[in-house]
Formats: C-alpha cells, sequence, structure tokens
C-alpha cells in the first residue's frame, strides 16, 4: 500500500511539473509575440495611409492600389528590400533593391521616400527615384537625402519583374526614421 501511494505522488510530481512547464511555455509565447510589436504609443498603423505625389494629382489614394504585400507565392521576385539609415543632421540614406533567380524581360525598382503627416494622420511621397533594366535579374536604387529634423521618414519600396507581358508587383517598407 505504501508503495501504491508513492507511486501516486511521483505521478502527481510529474503531473505538476508538466502542467509548470506548459504554462512557462505558453506565458514565454506570449511574451514574445507581444514583444514584437514595438509600435511607438499613440501611433495606429490603422490609421496610416499612402498616397504618393502621382497618386494626388490622380486623385487616386495609394493605399486601394498597392499597400497590401502580396502573400501569393512569385515565379521570379524572390529576393527585395528596403533599408532606411538616419545618419543625424538631417541626412537619410535610402536603398531599394529587387532581386529574381533569372533574367527577366523587365525588372524595376521603385523607392519613396515618404513623411508621415502628423495633422493628416498618413504618409506623403516627397521624393521618387526607380531604375528598371531589360534582360536582368537585378535593380537597385539608392539615393541620400537632406530633410528637415523633427518628422518620421520612411521607405516605400515597389519590386517588379516583367516576363511575357505578365507583371509580378510586391511593395515593401522600411523601418521609420525618427529624426527628432
Amino acid at each position: 500500500m505504501l508503495e501504491h501511494i508513492k507511486g501516486g505522488i511521483e505521478l502527481m510530481k510529474k503531473t505538476v511539473f508538466f502542467f509548470i512547464v506548459v504554462v512557462t511555455l505558453l506565458l514565454s509565447v506570449s511574451f514574445v509575440s507581444a514583444s514584437q510589436k514595438n509600435y511607438e504609443p499613440g501611433f495606429n498603423d490603422e490609421d496610416v495611409k499612402v498616397i504618393s505625389l502621382d497618386d494626388i494629382k490622380r486623385g487616386t489614394v495609394a493605399h486601394e492600389l498597392i499597400i497590401n504585400q502580396s502573400s501569393q507565392q512569385h515565379n521570379y521576385l524572390n529576393d527585395y528590400g528596403a533599408t532606411l539609415r538616419y545618419l543625424g543632421s538631417g541626412r537619410l540614406d535610402g536603398l531599394g533593391y529587387t532581386r529574381t533567380g533569372q533574367n527577366v524581360d523587365t525588372i524595376n525598382t521603385i523607392m519613396y521616400l515618404q513623411q508621415y503627416d502628423e495633422s493628416r494622420r498618413l504618409w506623403v511621397s516627397i521624393h521618387t527615384i526607380s531604375n528598371t533594366l531589360n534582360n536582368a535579374s537585378y535593380s537597385q536604387v539608392t539615393r541620400s537625402y537632406s530633410v528637415p529634423v523633427g518628422a518620421r521618414y520612411r521607405l516605400q519600396v515597389i519590386h517588379e519583374a516583367t516576363v511575357g507581358g505578365q507583371i509580378e508587383r510586391i511593395s515593401t517598407y522600411s523601418s521609420v526614421a525618427n529624426t527628432y
């Protein structure tokens, strides 16, 4: 009988230990997912709208056209990105690149420097640069900017590959550079 009680106690110890491990794992996963949302206080992404200068001229809001990043698989686009660095004193360095796994008819990288308009609560494109190449697999744009301090900036980069009249397109964003 004593051995039966000892066996029950061991089983309870194992059950409690298992429960503690599971709870610890769940809490750590919850903490990691919460820490990955690194937003600034009072800054809500749901309120952000992207408008390029061309779209303003046409009267079209860009977020209805291209702000959503594609979740589809691409046949040609396989590496792309956007990087914005703040160097201080109102100097920004921007880089956008697009890479395909093989030469395509046309590869295009379009980079928009955007400034956050606090009063309208939206991103506005203030500079645009692009690079279009034929029969190539890599396109890159780089640009240094001199901007007023006291604002937030980011890059939106459109990556395109055209093969036989079919266009693959995706939009990426850099991190936000605060020039305060």
